[in-house]
């Protein structure tokens, strides 16, 4: 069975948007999971392998990673250094909202999971 995050554990109606920081060791045991939400994920030290609906994404510095609702995935360490991660997570609406701005649609953008580096 999926484990699926829900929505009410990160967002408020006062707030639509999610901010972590953090470094995840070897020790950290990969957790299988989706939820209601969308993900940003940003590589900001070290290199981990972000396995998302059978596909394995390599992440090192710099790169990210924008999980859509239901993606099934799974972050895990690439060797035994770890590595630091910037989680950001949006709410429905407000990725509606962004979309919205840029003109787009979600299924424009994310017709699978978006990979990039940032300069």
């Amino acid at each position: 069975m999926k484990k699926r995050l829900s929505a009410d554990i990160f967002f408020t109606p006062q707030r639509d948007y999610y901010c972590i920081s953090r470094h995840i060791s070897q020790n950290i045991i990969p957790i299988w999971h989706c939820h209601e939400y969308y993900e940003i994920e940003i590589i900001s030290g070290g290199s981990a392998i972000n396995e998302v609906n059978g596909i394995q994404h390599f992440l090192n510095r710099g790169d990210f990673i924008i999980l859509r609702p239901d993606d099934y995935h799974c972050i895990k360490c690439q060797d035994e250094k770890g590595f630091d991660l910037i989680n950001i997570c949006v709410t429905l609406d407000l990725m509606k909202e962004i979309l919205d701005f840029l003109e787009m649609t979600d299924t424009e953008l994310f017709f699978s999971p978006l990979t990039g580096q940032l300069p």
